[in-house]
């Protein structure tokens, strides 16, 4: 059955239904199974923030309440949308606010949803909403349960693109045309997003502190070449250590802003090469880290070289640039 507006309408009406407005005494249950006063739904956002490599440790004998939890949104889920391209635009139309519910409860004719919740979508505003950070932690939790990594790893992007659609729009809470993005930009999103792995996800919502991270101020979510340029950042620094390069000038270059970083000249080679097919593996960085940028011995210098994976990372950050 094709998606509608309709189908979504139903869909996140009983996902609140479930979990916020009428939630079932097993959900109940679950929820004091799992916060309380020394783990509070937002404690768990630093928990994950700050100790993600050591969360089955810290859920300990939560876990079966984390994976239950899990287990029931995702039966709702799979129920109303089993192709997952229908419960992506689902996410995506979350994010835009352009989910109105006019339905009624037939019993009394009375709107379904509370005043100032009529709309489907994230309460607060981009700068205070915390609804998405608190899911995003919730899903790295129940992962680290052992619930289905690959499931969740697709629920999380659904998560972050509708964040960051929101973020770009500030859809109006009961407000019924909300305007959504632009064909050309939603897809832009879709394509950083729908591909982000799980480290991209986790640094997305890395600085998080009560409202819109820090790192990216107004910048909102959309341009995941930045936060994975922050992940660039700390491979490099990594795989430098405590040396002290020159670089003709260009010494620890990837300390720089990123707009500098895209302009940067190192031994009069730009870093990047030009825009085409194949940037990335054609880039002067990439290939020099590769240890085959003819004329050049491999980067770091006299220091281990770096995990092909990480290499390959940049050279995928640099095919998927939309700057510079």
């Amino acid at each position: 059955m094709p998606y509608t507006t309709d189908a979504a309408l139903d869909f996140w009406y009983e996902f609140d239904q479930a979990f916020l407005f009428a939630a079932t005494p097993e959900v109940n249950a679950l929820y004091g199974a799992i916060y309380g006063p020394s783990f509070a739904i937002d404690a768990l956002v630093d928990v994950v923030r700050d100790q993600a490599s050591n969360l089955p440790a810290i859920i300990g004998d939560r876990a079966p309440s984390f994976r239950r939890l899990a287990e029931i949104q995702l039966e709702i889920m799979t129920r109303h949308f089993p192709d997952s391209k229908d419960l992506q635009r689902a996410f995506e139309d979350f994010g835009h606010g352009v989910l109105f519910d006019s339905k009624t409860v037939p019993t009394s004719g009375q709107l379904r949803r509370p005043v100032g919740r009529i709309i489907h979508m994230m309460d607060g505003t981009p700068d205070d909403c915390v609804g998405y950070h608190r899911w995003h932690a919730f899903i790295r939790a129940a992962v680290a349960a052992g619930a289905n990594a690959n499931a969740w790893l697709v629920i999380n992007r659904y998560v972050v693109l509708a964040w960051a659609i929101y973020s770009e729009l500030s859809p109006r809470e009961d407000a019924p045309s909300n305007p959504p993005l632009t064909a050309e930009r939603l897809e832009s999103l879709r394509k950083g997003w729908l591909s982000a792995d799980e480290q991209t996800l986790n640094q997305v919502f890395l600085n998080y502190q009560g409202k819109f991270p820090d790192d990216y101020g107004n910048r909102r979510a959309g341009k995941i070449d930045e936060v994975r340029y922050s992940l660039i950042q700390r491979v490099l620094a990594n795989a430098s250590a405590g040396s002290n390069p020159q670089h003709t000038g260009g010494r620890r270059f990837w300390e720089l802003p990123v707009a500098q970083f895209l302009q940067i000249q190192v031994y009069g080679q730009r870093l990047l090469a030009p825009k085409g097919q194949g940037r990335g593996a054609a880039s002067p960085l990439v290939l020099a880290l590769r240890g085959t940028l003819p004329g050049f011995p491999r980067m770091p210098l006299h220091r281990p070289p770096l995990e092909p994976a990480q290499i390959l990372y940049i050279e995928e950050w640099i095919d998927n640039l939309e700057l510079a």
